[in-house]
């Protein structure tokens, strides 16, 4: 999967990604080791930055439903994006950072451009290149700030893409971070806003 920075802390950043690249439950797999008690899998998650080195991440909060996921990676310092303050609409020219297949290396991020379409059901449409890999990557619009993200792809046709509609995305960052928040505060015992870092566009 792919992702972006969205918000920082004093000890990390804030990483928006796909819900289905978080939500991996490791009882599936300990059902393989029934028969031998001292075998048990747990899951760990890892994060590479554009200079591919490796952070550990903490899962802070995931909605299947909008298949949106937010994590916590310690030590992980760099551009936030800024957030829209405005809806896309349809027609807007958009641009999206992803690793298709994994396809990225050190210092370079394919890009792509493409149009916003519209709702379908409980999505958004954005006409985008999308295959495996592309999962959590950002949307932006033409001011580069984040309005969606990539979760889904039509599946006879890669350039038709599903994302979270703006106004739920942006309810959820911001809902997650204050939650994580006020847990640190009161656990550490300092001001919930000190080092907090959410970029909004003008």
């Amino acid at each position: 999967g792919s992702g972006s920075i969205v918000g920082t802390s004093l000890n990390g950043s804030y990483v928006l990604t796909a819900a289905h690249i978080c939500n991996r439950d490791p009882s599936v797999y300990n059902s393989l080791f029934e028969e031998d008690e001292d075998k048990i899998l747990v899951n760990k998650f890892f994060i590479y930055d554009i200079d591919e080195i490796k952070y550990s991440a903490e899962i802070l909060k995931f909605n299947d439903e909008q298949d949106i996921c937010l994590t916590h990676v310690w030590g992980l310092f760099g551009p936030v994006l800024k957030i829209s303050t405005e809806r896309p609409r349809i027609g807007d020219i958009v641009y999206n950072m992803a690793a298709p297949a994994g396809f990225m290396a050190k210092r370079m991020v394919p890009l792509f451009t493409g149009f916003y379409s519209g709702k379908y059901d409980h999505a958004a449409i954005y006409t985008l290149p999308a295959v495996g890999g592309s999962s959590g990557s950002p949307i932006l619009n033409g001011k580069g700030e984040l309005i969606g993200i990539v979760y889904a792809r039509h599946r006879r046709f890669h350039h038709i893409i599903l994302s979270p509609k703006y106004k739920k995305l942006r309810r959820f960052i911001f809902s997650a971070i204050k939650e994580h928040t006020e847990k640190e505060a009161k656990k550490h015992n300092f001001p919930e806003e000190r080092g907090i870092n959410i970029r909004f566009s003008n």
